[in-house]
């Protein structure tokens, strides 16, 4: 059997067959009329969301029989080498093209990333959309390690530390330039949590010391220079990464928080912090760094606050909230940029509280806030999106085989529309991935 990879121009791919069954590229046939008809459709082709997720082992099947749907000249049916959850083969062009004019969001393909007889947790994409990482609970070790798919199309993950007796959680990729991941871990002869820092072909190593769980990373990386947003106990630090990966003990002080989060331009922070006195509660600040300035953003009192995050344009935040004596989670925004009070959006949100790394999850466009429902049949979670300001919603469907649905991702990458979660279909918490016609 012919394997086939996407190759990536500035024009149309080329396409070229090849023996070779590890080759990583598809070329397309050098045929002008063939060239001609697929730049209608090119950007909203299986090769392109494929390529653009990094999914680039493709495999040519036999020739199609006659039950198999129309395609267009030169298209050729193509199988993902993972298996396709709901349907038995990948849309053709022109199923993908009457998807793409359909208003509604909808699902174009889903399948199963990654699964074993371990429960997985808080997939979540880096900015480019090419890699993903998710934790795994291993049930013997009673630990949790740090999974990696530094391309997509690898068939097992990368594991940190695989070999090692540690815990490692909290992983976040890094914003800005480049690709790399910071995480919290206990590896180590004082068993002291530390950040630590992946890079591509590279050992992980820590890139703080001292005393003190160090957790919720957040890694920025702009004009050649990196930083790390991080808590040291109750305290939060900013600490400048030296290129020689030589490690600071101390970094800027930012103040006491349980949770803070860095806007995309870096100038603004969302601040929770626990208010004082009997009946404490939770409460939701906007700071300033240049002039350390606050606002406070949630008025109403007795409520527990988790996991801010910014829409990439800057002008929202979304974070989950609860009454303090009640347990549903509900997910509330606040349009930053006009400095309104935070408002509930929705109610019976699914919300794992010991995951504060993982928060709402925003569209490449902003336009989005994607969330799991509470409430299903038969533990089926629907997946669903509202607009920032509330003003519209929807959900999209997927198999019934999937159930307990958690911990939703939207891959960050402009021209890749596609969502990660996890979910049961077998015994386990696996990885899947659904491709969408719209962002």
């Amino acid at each position: 059997m012919e394997s086939a990879v996407v190759e990536r121009s500035s024009q149309i791919p080329i396409l070229k067959m090849t023996n070779d069954p590890m080759t990583k590229e598809i070329r397309m046939t050098n045929d002008e009329t063939i060239l001609a008809r697929r730049r209608l459709t090119f950007r909203t082709s299986c090769f392109v969301i494929l390529s653009s997720l990094g999914l680039l082992s493709l495999v040519i099947p036999p020739p199609a029989s006659a039950q198999e749907p129309e395609l267009l000249p030169g298209e050729l049916p193509i199988t993902l080498g993972r298996e396709l959850i709901g349907a038995t083969r990948l849309p053709t062009l022109r199923e993908i093209e009457r998807a793409v004019r359909d208003p509604e969001v909808r699902p174009v393909a889903l399948f199963r990333l990654h699964g074993d007889r371990h429960n997985h947790y808080a997939p979540a994409w880096s900015e480019d959309g090419r890699s993903l990482v998710a934790l795994r609970a291993e049930i013997d070790a009673r630990t949790c390690k740090i999974i990696l798919f530094p391309e997509l199309h690898q068939t097992e993950p990368l594991t940190l530390y695989d070999n090692a007796a540690s815990y490692e959680h909290m992983p976040n990729w890094n914003t800005g330039q480049a690709t790399r991941l910071a995480f919290s871990s206990n590896r180590g002869d004082d068993q002291q949590e530390q950040i630590h820092l992946w890079e591509p072909s590279a050992a992980p190593f820590p890139v703080t010391t001292g005393s003190g769980s160090k957790v919720l990373p957040q890694l920025r990386i702009t004009g050649g220079q990196s930083q790390i947003l991080f808590r040291r106990v109750d305290q939060f630090e900013l600490l400048p990464l030296a290129s020689d990966r030589s490690r600071t003990p101390r970094g800027q002080g930012m103040g006491e928080a349980d949770e803070m989060r860095l806007s995309p331009n870096g100038e603004k922070v969302a601040v929770i912090r626990s208010t004082s006195g009997e009946g404490s509660s939770q409460e939701l600040l906007l700071r300033e760094r240049t002039t350390s300035r606050e606002i406070r953003l949630v008025t109403e009192s007795g409520r527990l606050l988790r996991s801010p995050r910014w829409s990439p344009d800057g002008r929202w935040l979304a974070f989950w909230s609860r009454s303090k004596e009640g347990r549903d989670w509900e997910l509330w925004t606040v349009n930053v940029a006009q400095d309104q009070p935070a408002e509930r959006r929705a109610a019976g949100v699914r919300v794992q509280e010991d995951f504060r790394h993982v928060g709402p999850a925003w569209s490449s466009d902003s336009q989005r806030v994607w969330f799991t429902a509470a409430q299903g049949e038969q533990s089926h979670y629907p997946l669903q999106w509202l607009s920032p300001d509330g003003s519209r919603r929807g959900q999209v469907e997927y198999a019934r085989s999937l159930t307990t649905a958690i911990d939703l991702s939207s891959c960050p990458s402009s021209p890749t529309p596609a969502l990660s979660f996890s979910a049961v279909e077998r015994r386990s918490l696996e990885l899947f991935v659904m491709l969408l016609n719209h962002p």
